[in-house]
């Protein structure tokens, strides 16, 4: 494993969880947290395509804010910049199962 300031430009979920050396889920968790809060609490993310991707600095920034991002490494964010995703009705969850 590089240390963290060789790492590349950006990050993986996979390379984001080698880093923090947590399990995927937990890293997975950790974006979804972003994405749910509106960018109050998680590790800063955004996609492509279906992919998750980070920065570095959103990492080290996350480290070094004690596992949350620090005001001044991050920009504000508005409800409209943060996807928030669809809850699922009792219904559809019945059928998915």
């Amino acid at each position: 494993m590089p240390s963290l300031s060789e790492l590349p430009e950006v990050l993986t979920v996979d390379e984001v969880a080698a880093a923090l050396r947590i399990g995927r889920s937990a890293a997975y968790g950790i974006f979804r947290e972003w994405e749910t809060s509106t960018g109050r609490q998680g590790l800063p993310c955004f996609r492509i395509g279906r992919s998750l991707r980070t920065t570095r600095e959103h990492v080290l920034g996350y480290i070094a804010g004690g596992g949350s991002p620090t005001a001044q490494q991050l920009p504000a964010l508005s409800e409209a910049t943060v996807r928030q995703f669809p809850k699922r009705s009792p219904r559809r969850i019945a059928q998915a199962r």
